[in-house]
């Protein structure tokens, strides 16, 4: 390889280092960057600093977190940690770090340094080759020589042969605890969007603790951001849902109602059996960085497989219109592409529209969803939750009942238009279809010997 020196502005080991010290300092949004304006090995000059990009693109493939320590042990296992100057090489990337934001100038500047070299080692070729060359090859290495200008190379890895492409392996789902469900969608796929909407009160936040409390029973971190009730309220309905009924008693209120608490032993351990889910801080703000940043953290550092979002209306995106649609777009979009890089299932629940008298439609569409019409179109499930209540004409009492699940979209199986009926049991704050298998489900809070490994899933 040519030596090119600081002199000429052709190499700089600063900017390099800098690169490396940015993904140490903040992992997520730098590896993010790094593949959106692909930076490759080959962008690097300094040998050294090439086997730390190496390092760290190998530690992220195999979904490992990457910090200072992390790195020194990958590298003291490949032997190669002495050759690139020991622990204070990569101690010394983060000081080179003026700001983190500034990522993006220093990959530009270094893929523009990178392309300049490459322009020289052509024309200097091209320069031995000319008195050999036709006019036509001489169009042509020109012609590559501009390419190089335009960094049109950066677009080689965008595709991929069809005959190189693998077929697909058998694919794994999440159940979610609900036979009927599970066996029409077969599991919510992972890598997958399902937006989840009803009317109020036709039990949607019960359905999600369901699938919440049947997912962490498989030992499955789970991160939930609840945008209309607090922490503690959270916990106290989710509790309710977990226990089994010989741990909740009946009580009378000091207005004479009868209402149902929990056992504070029963409690305790509910609370100990929990601890994989995670749930956003009431203090913090739901931007659409934020919850982002958080899952993106958790998948990594905790395992994270479930993400629940409720609601759509309560995020704040980042999209800087005024246009609420567009800032909706924006944030399907965003979660789509974190359920497809991660290998996430991600549950947005929005709002289901208001009819207007006139609409004499008594059929349930996906687009009765309240927002963008793209929220929808990139959603992989849409499920309703419904509720019927009958009164009676002459005392205005509640005569019947009813609720169910509608699939209006199933783009995985592609059993779509059918519903399900389910029953509440206002006791256990739990749905159940025919068989009461729901209703049964003992999720082992009392001994965590009795948990079944994720493994054993039945999807």
């Amino acid at each position: 390889m040519q030596v090119y020196t600081q002199e000429n502005k052709l190499a700089s080991s600063e900017l390099e280092q800098s690169i490396i010290g940015c993904i140490l300092l903040d992992n997520y949004k730098s590896l993010e960057m790094i593949k959106d304006l692909n930076l490759k090995e080959s962008d690097f000059y300094y040998d050294d600093i090439r086997v730390l990009f190496n390092s760290v693109m190998a530690l992220d493939s195999r979904g490992e977190k990457i910090d200072i320590l992390t790195l020194a042990e990958f590298l003291e296992r490949e032997n190669m940690l002495q050759s690139i100057g020991g622990y204070p090489k990569i101690t010394g990337t983060t000081t080179m770090v003026s700001d983190v934001e500034s990522l993006r100038f220093y990959i530009n500047k270094v893929k523009e340094l990178s392309n300049k070299r490459k322009i020289i080692q052509e024309i200097s070729n091209l320069s031995a080759d000319i008195e050999t060359l036709t006019l036509n090859d001489l169009e042509n290495r020109i012609t590559s020589i501009k390419d190089i200008v335009s960094d049109t190379g950066r677009f080689n890895n965008m595709f991929t042969s069809a005959s190189d492409i693998k077929e697909a392996s058998k694919v794994k789902s999440l159940s979610t605890g609900f036979n009927k469900l599970d066996k029409a969608l077969h599991g919510l796929e992972y890598g997958t969007l399902t937006v989840l909407t009803g009317k109020p009160a036709t039990g949607k936040s019960t359905i999600l603790n369901q699938i919440i409390a049947n997912t962490l029973y498989y030992k499955i971190p789970v991160f939930l951001y609840s945008g209309e009730l607090p922490q503690k309220k959270v916990m106290a309905w989710f509790k309710m849902t977990v226990a089994n009924s010989e741990d909740i008693k009946e009580y009378t209120d000091e207005y004479g109602a009868i209402k149902y608490g929990l056992d504070v032993e029963a409690s305790k351990l509910i609370q100990e059996w929990s601890k994989d889910l995670y749930i956003f801080n009431d203090n913090e703000k739901p931007s659409e960085t934020n919850l982002i940043n958080t899952i993106k953290y958790l998948h990594k550092e905790k395992w994270v497989k479930l993400v629940i979002l409720d609601n759509l209306m309560t995020m704040i995106t980042d999209d800087p219109t005024n246009d609420e649609y567009i800032k909706q777009k924006h944030l399907a979009n965003s979660l789509k592409k974190l359920a497809k890089t991660y290998n996430l299932v991600v549950i947005l629940v929005a709002h289901e529209k208001k009819k207007s008298k006139d609409d004499k439609k008594n059929v349930t569409d996906m687009f009765d969803v309240l927002g963008a019409s793209e929220i929808v179109n990139l959603a992989d499930y849409v499920l309703h939750s419904q509720r019927n209540i009958i009164r009676s004409k002459e005392t205005g009492d509640i005569i019947a009942d009813t609720s169910g699940i509608y699939i209006s979209k199933n783009r995985i199986e592609g059993i779509q238009g059918v519903g399900m009926d389910m029953i509440f049991d206002k006791t256990r704050k739990r749905f159940y279809t025919e068989g009461a298998n729901e209703l049964k489900m003992d999720y082992c809070y009392k001994s965590k010997y009795e948990q079944i490994e994720a493994k054993d899933m039945p999807f």
